[in-house]
This record gives structure tokens, sequence and C-alpha cells, in this order.
């Protein structure tokens, strides 16, 4: 059938346009977009799990070491077990969607992370939750990668990508060393949320 015949000759093409070396990748534009919006949305979910417990304790007396420290092993917990929701979602509804939802509830967060540390529960949940928005950026990257660079290609250009991860990971727990003394830490928490916010933007475009 010639139909049939055309459909797989384009599925083909498509798959060959779409596979690129990790040389060829990091020449294009779509690569560094990715690489900077995942740089900057785990910059600020670094930024805030290295931070919390230690904001939390001087910002608010009534919560104490084991309360604080309750909130980082569940939210270690939130963070694994929300992982299959992130990749459930992705398989549905692609990238770009549940990528916006993670960053727009993290900018959420952030801006009224420093006012939140007043309510314990509320804390701890804010907290939780900007676990689960970083564990959604561990999923959604590969993911990505094999969208928009084939499947074959996929997996080795997500390596180049580690590096945005990774980079993040030294800048977020640093801004805040950095900068909290300056300027204290709800306008670190605000720079956090920019940086989220700019993070979606780039994916949106």
């Amino acid at each position: 059938d010639r139909s049939l015949a055309t459909t797989k000759s384009n599925k083909k093409e498509n798959r060959k346009k779409k596979e690129l070396t990790v040389m060829e990748a990091l020449r294009t534009g779509t690569f560094w977009k990715l690489w900077f919006c995942i740089f900057l949305s785990v910059s600020a979910g670094m930024n805030t799990i290295s931070v919390y417990s230690t904001f939390g304790g001087s910002a608010n007396k009534k919560l104490t070491d084991s309360y604080l420290s309750s909130i980082g092993v569940f939210g270690n917990v939130v963070n694994g077990l929300g992982r299959p929701f992130w990749g459930i979602l992705q398989d549905r509804l692609g990238t770009k969607t549940p990528f916006v939802s993670l960053v727009l509830a993290q900018t959420i967060i952030m801006v009224f992370y420093s006012h939140l540390v007043s309510y314990r529960l509320v804390y701890a949940l804010a907290t939780h939750t900007v676990f689960f928005c970083l564990g959604g950026n561990f999923v959604l990257a590969p993911g990505a990668c094999g969208q928009l660079f084939g499947i074959i290609s996929g997996p080795k250009i997500f390596a180049a990508l580690w590096s945005a991860f990774a980079l993040a990971a030294i800048v977020g727990s640093s801004i805040n060393r950095v900068l909290s003394s300056f300027l204290g830490y709800t306008a670190v928490f605000d720079l956090m949320g920019i940086l989220s916010l700019v993070s979606g933007g780039l994916i949106m475009s």
C-alpha cells in the first residue's frame, strides 16, 4: 500500500532529522535553551533545600531541629515518590506544560516562602513542594532530550545537559551564602522566584 509506505518513509525521515550527535546538539539553540531552563529552575530548588533548615530555625524559634530534620526526611520521600507523577504527566502532555506548571508552582512558593515560615505546617508543605518540583526537573530533562533530539541520541545528549544540574547545585547553594548577608533571606528567595519565572519563559519561547 502506497500510503502506508509513505507513512513509514516519513517516520524514518523524521527520526533521521531528529537524531543528532552530542556535538551537533551543542551547536543548537534548542540545547542551550533547555540547558538554561534546567539551570535556572534547579538553582532555585537547590538553594531552598540547602537553607530551609537554617532559615527556618533562625526565623521561627518554634521550628525545632527535630521538626526541621523531619521536613527534610519527608521532603526526600516526596522528591522520590513524585517522580513517577512527572513522568506520567510528560508522557501524556509532552514537556512544555508540565515544566511550566513546575516553575510556576516554584515561583509562587519562592515569593511567599519567607512569610510562610511563621506557620509550621504551611512551611513544611511549601518546602515539600520545592522538593517535589526539584524531582520533576530530574524527570522532565531526560524526557525532553528524547523528544527534542531523538530516542537514540537523547540519552547521550542528556549526559551533556547534566552539567546544568551540576552547576546549579553549586550556584544554588552558593547564592544564599553570598547574598543573604547583604540582601537578607527574603530578597534571595524573591530572586529564586525570578529565576524560576525566567526558566518558564524560556521554555515557552
